[in-house]
C-alpha cells in the first residue's frame, strides 16, 4: 500500500543548547533524524494528555470519596470520646 503523503509546515523553534544537545543524542540512538526525533516525542505527549486527563478525574473522585470517608470516621471518634457511641 502506497504511503499517503503528510502535509507539512515548517515552523521555527528556538531550543536551548542543552535541549538540542539531547535531542541529537536521542535522535541518534532512536536512529531518527533530529526532526523526526522532535515530531515523535511531540505527538507521544499531545496523545497522551487525554488519558492523563483521565487519570486525573479518576483521582480526583477516589480522594473525594476518600475524604468523605475520614470525615464519617472523625465523627465517629468524636462520637465514641463524648461518650455518645450508640447515639447516631
Amino acid at each position: 500500500m502506497a504511503r499517503k503523503a503528510q502535509r507539512l509546515t515548517g515552523v521555527m523553534v528556538r531550543l536551548p543548547e542543552k535541549l538540542r544537545r539531547w535531542m541529537e543524542r536521542a535522535a541518534a540512538e532512536n536512529g531518527r533524524s533530529m526532526n523526526s526525533e522532535i515530531i515523535y516525542r511531540l505527538e507521544r505527549s499531545v496523545a497522551t494528555e487525554p488519558e492523563l486527563e483521565r487519570v486525573m478525574a479518576r483521582l480526583e473522585e477516589q480522594m473525594k470519596k476518600r475524604q468523605a470517608e475520614l470525615l464519617r470516621e472523625l465523627q465517629q471518634i468524636r462520637r465514641a470520646e463524648n461518650g455518645e457511641e450508640g447515639k447516631s
